[in-house]
């Protein structure tokens, strides 16, 4: 963190840091940093990019989000405060965004999701079983990444043979998020994403499918304030699911597997003791929160002790809210039976996220089978790990195994 100019309205009593997250480092280095800056002060300046503010702490956070108002969702992103994008319901607040979300609620439902998971569960059989015989994989890539986005194009009913390729856009918009300079590869990803879907809601007007398994065709039964939902809308709204529902599972399950590769006295925990797989999913979650939207403020507020502005960027990372002292015993350690773990890992207020069953039941999934079948395997780096920024994530996890 380097000191650097700053608007004249932020006072000397508001640290000012410059926290660039864009680049890679070793695993941990970006919880680290946000640690060490939650512990500056509730509210500080980053001259990163355009420059925002970033909220720090657990309370004010949860406050942040729960004002729709003055934490407005016009931009979620905090080096893009003037999206030339609408993404629905994420950038939507309001009585708007709880219609919206209505239309959704029901696939990602935990009635819905539970009648997934046999089938779920032998996806994540079929792919560990392809790769058990090699001996070795990149979990990161041919686990974490495969399962979480063969079981979402299930639920969803989209083709699996079109998964790799939204899998590379999805990442290339993510890894965008971070460039307070450069959109132009995100804005090509989306439009490649906008032109598939234009053609999958051809595809499903002229041949639709039984609603309650093929998303796309339940949402062109779907009607917002009694009119059937636009082009455009049914475009925004299916380029927003498959932003959340793919790169973001990958990351989380990532660092979940990081953790029992690089930990091996709590792997042995879960496989001594299975019934800890949850409470282990829940402290991944929190130790190692991905997540990290921002809000652009509505009107002028002095928050956390510092005055804002409207229309200045605020980063409400929730590593920070996660690991934070003042709401978590003992925050900074992972603790696989940690008790009233209430993390705010998916986010709090009306955004929560809405995949959030779902992520907890492949997390589960994914780290029971696992371990079923290949429940001894080791590192096999000779570099330190690394992590990138934008959606954050472990770039490559190379393990081996004996049969």
């Amino acid at each position: 963190m380097t000191m650097s100019e700053v608007p004249t309205h932020v006072p000397d009593t508001c640290p000012v840091v410059h926290f660039d997250n864009s680049r890679n480092q070793p695993v941990g280095g970006y919880f680290q940093e946000l640690d060490e800056m939650r512990e500056l002060a509730p509210a500080v300046w980053n001259t990163f990019g355009q420059g925002f503010w970033v909220v720090t702490r657990f309370d004010d956070q949860r406050a942040a989000y729960q004002d729709y108002e003055t934490f407005t969702s016009e931009s979620i992103i905090a080096v893009d405060p003037n999206p030339q994008y609408m993404w629905i319901p994420t950038l939507v607040d309001g009585p708007d965004h709880t219609q919206y979300r209505r239309l959704l609620n029901g696939y990602f439902s935990p009635a819905n999701v539970a009648k997934r998971e046999e089938q779920n569960r032998e996806i994540a059989r079929k792919i560990i079983e392809e790769l058990k015989a090699k001996g070795s994989c990149d979990l990161a890539h041919e686990f974490c990444g495969e399962f979480p986005t063969r079981a979402f194009f299930a639920l969803a009913g989209f083709d699996q043979k079109d998964a790799p390729r939204m899998v590379e856009l999805v990442t290339t918009i993510f890894d965008q998020m971070s460039n307070p300079d450069d959109h132009s590869a995100q804005a090509a990803a989306a439009g490649e994403i906008s032109e598939y879907f234009a053609k999958l809601l051809d595809d499903r007007r002229a041949n639709p499918r039984d609603t309650s398994t093929d998303l796309t065709s339940h949402l062109l039964t779907c009607t917002f304030n009694g009119e059937p939902l636009t082009q455009e809308t049914l475009l925004n709204i299916l380029g927003v699911i498959i932003l959340a529902g793919l790169d973001t599972m990958k990351c989380q399950l990532g660092y979940s597997f990081y953790h029992l590769a690089t930990f091996p006295e709590d792997r042995q925990r879960i496989l001594d003791d299975p019934s800890l797989i949850p409470s282990f999913v829940e402290e991944s979650l929190r130790y190692y929160t991905i997540v990290q939207p921002a809000r652009k403020l509505g009107k002028d507020v002095e928050f956390a002790g510092c005055p804002m502005k409207k229309g200045e960027m605020v980063l409400l990372d929730l590593a920070q809210s996660c690991r934070d002292p003042e709401a978590f015993p003992e925050a900074d350690k992972f603790i696989i039976d940690r008790q009233n773990n209430k993390h705010l890992a998916f986010g709090p207020g009306a955004h929560r996220c809405m995949g959030s069953h779902l992520a907890r039941q492949e997390l589960v999934i994914a780290i029971e089978e696992w371990h079923k079948a290949i429940p001894n395997y080791e590192l096999t780096n000779t570099e330190p790990l690394t992590e990138h920024g934008g959606q954050r994530g472990v770039n490559s996890i190379p393990v081996r195994w004996d049969i």
